[in-house]
């Protein structure tokens, strides 16, 4: 069975491995391909903060609680580990601050894995699907982490944000929300004015009212077996905090497809 993963983000990267450990073993000869037009570092996975927290979370299903969870677990399995600087991987704590309160195929694919983000509405049309821009300044400096607007702490470099603006498909770095964010975090820790700014920022958060996690036939494949899509997006701000469970979930339901098809390739032979 040949699968194509499109995305190369958070979730595309994840999904991929998920699918090669479930269904590697059970086929042999499973081609696993990922397509993407951005690379690392170039995604929006490497930009962002990259922070584990379900903050944007507030009026979800259960099943997503489920997949943050799967997600921890996994984080957590492999902090102090040998791969753990590799992945960018450490425990920090911190606080939210906030001025009001907050709620608590074209290539032969049997599967596509479609992990496109923000942009899986150019490949099927997604009403619910908007982008979130967001915005960063990176600083050289040993700061506390965890504020919001945030001075979050990702070792060489200091994080300071942020804008989270619906509906806005704008990648340019914005000088109004330079400002913005500047002032505030200085205000809130006045040593941040002397800091070194290493890089700025500015990439798309792909925000839906929920995650899309579902397996969907579009029509005939090879031998006429209907060839199958997963969606696997609109993880808004929280990627980090869900891709695992996520990934583990895509891959469940490629491992489904397989098992399917096992018994129609015996008939075949």
């Amino acid at each position: 069975m040949r699968v194509a993963v499109v995305g190369a983000g958070v979730a595309g990267l994840s999904t991929a491995l998920c699918v090669l450990e479930q269904c590697g073993p059970r086929a042999p000869a499973l081609q696993l391909a990922v397509h993407a037009e951005r690379l690392s570092p170039r995604t929006a996975s490497d930009g962002a903060v990259g922070l584990w927290q379900p903050y944007a979370l507030h009026g979800r299903g259960p099943q997503e609680t489920l997949w943050n969870k799967e997600t921890f677990e996994y984080l957590l399995g492999h902090v102090g580990s040998p791969e753990a600087e590799e992945m960018g991987l450490f425990l920090v704590s911190g606080y939210n601050l906030f001025k009001e309160p907050v709620p608590l195929f074209d290539q032969g694919a049997d599967v596509v894995i479609n992990c496109t983000g923000v942009r899986a509405g150019d490949l099927q049309p997604d009403p619910a699907l908007q982008p979130g821009r967001g915005q960063v300044i990176k600083v050289r400096h040993g700061l506390i982490p965890g504020k919001k607007h945030s001075c979050k702490n990702r070792l060489p470099v200091t994080v300071l944000g942020g804008v989270n603006q619906l509906g806005n498909w704008s990648e340019e770095n914005s000088a109004q929300d330079h400002r913005a964010i500047w002032e505030s975090c200085c205000r809130l820790l006045p040593a941040l004015q002397d800091a070194p700014i290493v890089e700025e920022w500015s990439g798309l958060r792909p925000v839906r009212p929920s995650v899309r996690l579902e397996r969907e036939a579009v029509g005939p494949g090879r031998s006429e077996v209907p060839r199958q899509v997963i969606h696997n997006y609109g993880h808004g701000g929280f990627g980090i905090t869900i891709h695992w469970g996520c990934a583990m979930a895509a891959a469940r339901l490629c491992s489904n497809i397989l098992q399917e098809r096992l018994p129609l390739r015996a008939a075949r032979l």
